[in-house]
């Protein structure tokens, strides 16, 4: 970043916990940073800093203070329609951008707070997606990853 290099690691180190933004987009990864509140049932609520609306994020564990949230892009689900789920935490907003790459697209939802996805080709095809579609992007509380 800014010619400076700020981490080094495998790729596996990287994905796992990226320092910056700058490291887990170039790692493949969604990175979210807060401020983490525990409640009594096991989980917690993560105030987002780049967030301007909405709960936050629900992970898993008890968490308080500033905390780092990785979430990989298969974990993301995307849907067209605002269904009924298991997973505590969506966003909503238009996609951004369909990168293909072989069978799967990584989908950029330009969401509060930005998500990517990776999701098959043949998804991306069924749910008709394209630039500007609005869609919903889910993810359980189990699959981010807090430190």
């Amino acid at each position: 970043e800014g010619g400076v290099v700020v981490q080094r690691g495998t790729s596996a180190e990287l994905r796992r916990a990226p320092a910056t933004a700058y490291v887990a987009a170039f790692a493949g990864v969604n990175l979210f940073s807060g401020i983490a509140r525990a409640e009594s049932d096991g989980t917690s609520t993560v105030k987002l800093a780049s967030q301007t609306d909405g709960d936050g994020l629900v992970v898993m564990g008890a968490w308080s203070g500033p905390v780092a949230v990785v979430v990989e892009p298969d974990a993301v689900t995307v849907s067209r329609d605002q269904t009924p789920t298991s997973a505590r935490n969506r966003f909503t907003g238009p996609v951004e951008s369909m990168i293909p790459d072989g069978g799967v697209v990584r989908v950029s939802i330009a969401s509060d707070p930005p998500v990517i996805a990776r999701i098959t080709a043949q998804s991306a095809s069924a749910l008709a997606l394209e630039p500007g579609a609005v869609v919903h992007a889910t993810f359980k509380a189990g699959e981010a990853r807090v430190s």
